[in-house]
């Protein structure tokens, strides 16, 4: 018999409000339950404290000789392991995908999500038991994190493929944060593929156990009320799943534990725990061939939709993104928009000159002069795909901007940089000079001796030399553009004089 347990403490480190309540008086239950109960592999969540699993370690260390705590992040990834049998080796994956990082109130960016593995010896079959503990919904009409859990499930899923080889059955607990009918949770089953113990076990049949309810459930102390109003039977959350390889395994119940504590009106937590029992029956081999083609077109079908929600999630970065600090939205098929530069950050923008706050025609040849790293940055201009020079009417060509010292180098240094780090081919005959001036940079001042033995100061004067090289045959005139001429001097004077704001006109 191989009997296993889960269970989310929600012991967050900060007094109520912002954390949990009764915090002390739960561990030292949790620690009595655990000490009395049958259990042979237990997983817990949300024990962010390091303290807190020393301390159950060193009170259980009879009943679970074994143990391990996976630490990720800022402040733990808050899932552990307690054993009966001996944990051969561990692992740890750590989501790509764990929350915004300015989302401070959250916490989950710096838990440091993981789904965690442990390698156990029991009796003479090895056990690949897995344990995480997904990223929180928060808000379920405009869940801003729906695209992590998804990537999270896929991750998941993918790292339990590639690790379990070998093992005689696998095991997955967890806060997995998902309803059944969600599509991470369909993830998780089909993807590996995975067993829900809930719904295979044996005992269906009984009322207590309908809906599988784990989290806010109405009997729970710790739910509040505005809860109930839009799940007023809970939410299954909590999830035990398993899966044969080698060695046929037979579930023979699953059930809630670590509801009430004895003698108090007090719950363990404001979860339930999920336990099941499995029955081992030896030399009985699996036929996965059969298995794994049924999955193909499942995993098919999930698939497409979870690209689909990370493709919803792409764009509404990009609108967060672009707006903050490009200045313009996701440029669409054929869209005109002007182009905007990445600030430096050593550029000190607040002495520019500008007192509007006004940063949009800003450009580093503005009210700064021209430096080496200022020239050197035109290279990070963002065009947007498929810009048409409005004065031209034709596609933007690439353009090198190149700052040096000395003249006799400017063009081949420019040259070989078009070449090697923007990868245009052949540059001396596919690009022009198409802009090169110098500017005074810095005067050195020392003093020389005449012949008669009397002093003169010298002053050394040294330039920059920035040079602009432009793709495709050069113009017949000379600069950036050509020459204005007069109806477009008259169009520029007409939209000036439209663009006048007289104080107090109506």
């Amino acid at each position: 018999m191989l009997r296993v347990a889960t269970l989310n403490c929600w012991l967050l480190p900060h007094p109520w409000p912002i954390g949990s309540k009764h915090k002390t008086f739960r561990i030292q239950m949790l620690i009595s339950a655990l000490a009395v109960s049958k259990f042979d592999i237990v997983a817990l969540q949300e024990i962010w404290s390091e303290k807190v699993f020393i301390e159950m370690v060193h009170n259980l260390k009879e009943k679970f000789p074994y143990s391990h705590y996976f630490h990720s992040g800022f402040t733990g990834s808050g899932t552990c392991i307690l054993s009966r049998y001996p944990i051969i080796s561990t692992l740890l994956h750590r989501y790509s995908l764990n929350g915004f990082p300015h989302h401070i109130h959250r916490g989950d960016w710096f838990g440091g999500k993981i789904v965690g593995m442990a390698e156990i010896l029991f009796d003479s079959y090895k056990i690949c038991f897995y344990t995480t503990h997904l990223h929180a919904e928060y808000n379920k009409e405009n869940d801003l994190y729906l695209p992590h859990r998804i990537s999270q499930c896929f991750e998941m899923s993918q790292f339990i493929r590639h690790t379990c080889g070998g093992a005689d059955f696998v095991i997955l607990v967890g806060d997995f944060n998902l309803e059944p009918t969600n599509l991470g949770f369909q993830l998780i089953k089909n993807l590996v593929p995975l067993n829900d113990a809930w719904e295979c076990r044996p005992n269906a049949v009984d009322p207590l156990y309908e809906n599988g309810t784990t989290c806010e459930r109405p009997d729970n102390c710790y739910t509040s009320k505005c809860l109930l109003k839009s799940f007023p039977d809970g939410k299954r959350l909590d999830y035990l799943m398993y899966r044969s390889e080698k060695t046929e395994i037979k579930l023979l119940n699953c059930e809630y534990c670590f509801d009430k504590i004895p003698e108090s009106d007090l719950n363990y937590s404001d979860h339930l725990g999920v336990s099941a029992k499995f029955e081992i029956k030896k030399d009985n081999q699996i036929d996965t061939g059969s298995q794994q083609l049924r999955q193909l077109s499942i995993e098919k079908q999930i698939l497409t939709k979870s690209l689909k929600i990370i493709e919803e999630a792409e764009i509404r970065k990009m609108k967060r993104f672009l707006p903050a600090v490009s200045g313009y939205g996701p440029i669409q098929r054929f869209e005109k928009s002007t182009p905007k530069i990445y600030y430096a950050p050593e550029w000190r923008l607040d002495k520019s000159g500008r007192r509007d706050g006004n940063l949009d025609k800003y450009s580093p040849m503005n009210n700064y002069g021209v430096t080496p790293e200022k020239w050197e940055y035109l290279n990070k201009v963002v065009w947007p795909p498929n810009y048409v020079v409005p004065k031209t009417g034709k596609p933007k060509a690439r353009e090198v901007f190149h700052p040096t010292l000395l003249l006799a180098e400017t063009i081949e240094e420019a040259v070989e940089r078009a070449a090697d780090e923007f990868k245009i081919d052949n540059p001396l005959e596919n690009m022009f000079v198409a802009e090169a001036f110098g500017i005074q940079c810095k005067i050195i001042k020392s003093a020389r001796r005449h012949a008669r033995g009397a002093w003169h100061p010298l002053r050394h004067r040294y330039i920059n030399i920035f040079v602009r090289l432009e793709e495709g045959e050069p113009p017949t005139f000379k600069g950036r553009e050509p020459d204005p001429d007069g109806w477009e001097k008259m169009q520029d004077y007409y939209a000036y004089l439209r663009s006048r704001d007289f104080k107090y006109s109506i």
